[in-house]
């Protein structure tokens, strides 16, 4: 079922798996706080997008925050660490990916993106 909202991290250390269940491979780890948007679920579990693909996490310990969202709409487009093109690049997402958003300013959005908070530019995003 679709969910879409954000959800936070509640466990000090949650493994980031290839299905929902702990049957499945693990494919990281992610922190205490870390924010993800969850956009599907599946028996207590959540499918968020990690490390540039998706994974699932038990709900377990996930708690759901007040956070909006975006869907990335270009096929490629830069993570940064500021609300310019000035600012470094610290990744790729790719179009049909969800993060939850923080905040906007001057038409760029900051988001949780590898377990931190950087800015992607909102002409390339959809909102919800």
């Amino acid at each position: 079922s679709s969910t879409g909202y954000a959800v936070k991290v509640t466990a000090s250390a949650l493994n980031v798996r290839t299905g929902p269940s702990t049957g499945y491979g693990v494919k990281g780890t992610i922190g205490s706080g870390q924010v993800y948007f969850s956009h599907a679920s599946s028996g207590g579990w959540h499918k968020i997008w990690y490390d540039g693909s998706t994974g699932w996490c038990s709900g377990s310990y996930l708690s759901k925050v007040s956070s909006a969202g975006v869907k990335v709409t270009a096929s490629a487009l830069n993570v940064r660490t500021g609300p310019s093109t000035g600012h470094g690049k610290v990744g790729l997402v790719y179009a049909g990916q969800y993060y939850a958003r923080i905040t906007s300013s001057s038409g760029w959005h900051k988001i949780w993106f590898k377990g931190g908070a950087y800015w992607v530019y909102g002409a390339y995003t959809s909102e919800f």
